[in-house]
Order: structure tokens, then C-alpha cells, then sequence
């Protein structure tokens, strides 16, 4: 498998990064919050700009956070599952 760079990741996740936004801005899906960006060190300045979290392994709950030149990768099983609770409710 190829290394995908943070550029490439964003040119070819455009049209997802989209739908996620407008999925996030659905009731209940916005309640399944990401820890506090305090908590990952991120800046001012980083946070002004786009951020893109990726689920990378629903199973294990990794995720990426791409701000800035930055990735900063965490799992987090517990806020993945509520993510994918409050999109499928969102749907109905």
C-alpha cells in the first residue's frame, strides 16, 4: 500500500469531507464529539484552518486528525461507535 500524504489524502477526500460536514451538521450526529482540541495540543493557528479527522479502523477505533502540517493519530473505540450511532439515526 501506498503512503498517502496529508495533501494527497485531502485532494482525493474532497467530496467526503463534504458529506461528513453535512453529516455533522444533522441533529444527534454533532453530540458525538470529538475530545477538546486542547487535549491533542493543537494551536490557534492549526485550528483556524481546515481539520479532517479519518477513521482509519472502525474496529479499533484509530482515527487521524489532520490540522496544519500536523497528523496526530488516537483510538478512540467509544467515540467511533457513537459517531456511527448518531449517523445511522440521522438517516432514518
Amino acid at each position: 500500500m501506498t503512503k498517502m500524504t496529508r495533501g494527497s489524502f485531502l485532494g482525493k477526500t474532497a467530496a467526503a469531507t463534504a458529506t461528513l460536514g453535512a453529516l455533522l451538521a444533522m441533529p444527534g450526529v454533532s453530540d458525538a464529539a470529538l475530545p477538546a482540541p486542547s487535549s491533542f495540543g493543537l494551536t490557534k493557528e492549526e485550528l483556524a484552518g481546515p481539520v479532517v479527522v479519518h477513521v482509519r479502523d472502525f474496529a479499533t477505533g484509530e482515527m487521524a486528525i489532520l490540522a496544519g502540517t500536523r497528523e496526530i493519530v488516537f483510538r478512540d473505540r467509544e467515540f467511533v461507535n457513537r459517531l456511527r450511532r448518531a449517523v445511522r439515526s440521522s438517516a432514518k
